[in-house]
């Protein structure tokens, strides 16, 4: 639709001052109107009513006034067209609030984005991560592409509705070929941002609530105790891998995750007052503290490390190197140890929470505290019960109950047997 604008300037001759009358400012954009003073007044017989502007003359003031009005007339195009890039939906009303900096009616949803990303960054060292900013941006630059691809270089915020959202996911999806939990991560964030815009009064209401979507349930990869002894048992060569095998051993055995395992220092472990040998830290990624009992495999690995070169610093207790050549090296190790699994530095987490704990029977509550999680529904994704757990389980369950409990058989005739029952994989 062909869009029209118009500025129009006119003497107030309702209200007459010493110095002349006041000039007006009038926008018209597609049939509406909005007007605003200039602040200056002009004589009526220096106004030239076919020009709408004062009579050309040599007087300064004159000559000034002219030229002030043409700065506004070209700073209202401006923003006119920066909004006309921005939406379809161009008001005068808006032209106007643009013009006098009363953006709110106009902000849109980069500009949001910015504004969350500018809290985070003067937050950084203090509530917030570098990694948190950085993925911020990385979602906002997504955001970015989605636009431009779909809409428009951006959007006001209140153009915004189910409609955007849901289409915005579904590119991810298709287009981006996102997981599924990535993509609610993004919707995620972005439901924040329209949070802080309504806080901030930059838009009426929340355009998104209705709209829900869920991660994909993850499939953790851990090892089992036979992968766990064939990893250990790998008679390597190189130094190198025989570190990073270790530092990954360290993590089946005590949870730790890349970064946690990296920030490790010694005066981290420390005796409890029971007299057992513990780590007492922060996760990196939460703040949030955790606990772990050290076992006699991790007490080895530490003294074995004590001396070793190539450390960040002397007082750290392993030579963590960074995240992509240790997960290089650990998928060459699983393919020396016949382990068909995707290893990477977190593999070693999950196995301590399922593997080594859980499917031991350690209590839940406790595993949670060990892996420093702030909610017990963090540690329940781990709780997944595998065969082996159940027929162990359902084993000492049955011993139980047959002491307790039998069946008394009464004559009958034989029936023919009929199984209903059909093998998995059938």
């Amino acid at each position: 639709m062909r869009s029209t604008f118009k500025v129009l300037f006119y003497l107030k001759k309702s209200r007459l001052t010493a110095d002349g009358y006041p000039v007006m400012c009038r926008i018209t954009v597609n049939g509406t109107q909005t007007a605003f003073s200039c602040k200056m007044t002009v004589p009526a017989e220096c106004w030239d009513m076919a020009a709408n502007r004062p009579k050309k003359s040599k007087s300064p003031r004159i000559i000034e006034i002219n030229d002030y009005l043409d700065d506004i007339e070209n700073r209202l195009k401006k923003h006119y067209r920066l909004l006309c890039e921005k939406t379809d939906y161009v008001t005068a009303q808006r032209v106007k609030d643009a013009y006098h900096g009363f953006g709110d009616d106009n902000k849109t949803l980069l500009e949001a984005y910015d504004y969350r990303l500018q809290q985070v960054q003067q937050d950084i060292g203090i509530g917030h991560k570098q990694s948190t900013y950085d993925k911020l941006s990385n979602e906002r630059r997504c955001l970015e592409s989605f636009l431009k691809d779909k809409y428009r270089e951006d959007m006001l915020l209140k153009e915004l509705d189910s409609e955007f959202i849901e289409t915005y996911y579904q590119w991810m999806l298709g287009v981006r070929s996102y997981h599924a939990t990535t993509a609610f991560g993004r919707i995620q964030s972005l439901k924040c941002v329209l949070y802080i815009a309504v806080a901030k009064h930059w838009v009426s209401h929340h355009p998104f609530l209705e709209f829900h979507c869920r991660p994909a349930p993850a499939e953790r990869t851990r090892l089992t105790d036979d992968e766990i002894c064939r990893l250990m048992a790998l008679d390597l060569r190189y130094h190198r891998q025989r570190a990073i095998r270790d530092m990954f051993i360290f993590c089946c055995f005590t949870g730790l995750a890349y970064a946690d395992l990296r920030n490790l220092r010694y005066r981290d472990i420390i005796v409890n007052e029971a007299g057992v040998p513990c780590i007492y830290a922060k996760r990196e990624k939460t703040g949030t503290e955790y606990r772990i009992q050290l076992l006699p495999i991790p007490l080895q690995l530490i003294e074995q490390y004590r001396g070793y070169p190539g450390k960040l610093s002397e007082d750290r207790i392993f030579p963590v190197k960074d995240r992509n050549s240790m997960i290089t090296t650990l998928k060459k190790l699983a393919a020396r140890a016949g382990i068909d699994k995707n290893l990477s530095t977190h593999v070693g987490r999950h196995t301590f929470a399922t593997t080594l704990t859980l499917a031991k029977d350690v209590p839940l509550k406790t595993v949670s505290v060990m892996l420093g999680h702030k909610h017990i529904t963090t540690t329940e994704i781990y709780a997944k019960i595998t065969a082996s757990k159940m027929k162990n389980d359902m084993s000492r369950l049955e011993e139980h109950l047959s002491d307790t409990f039998t069946l008394q058989q009464e004559a009958q005739p034989p029936k023919p047997y009929k199984s209903y029952y059909v093998k998995k994989g059938a």
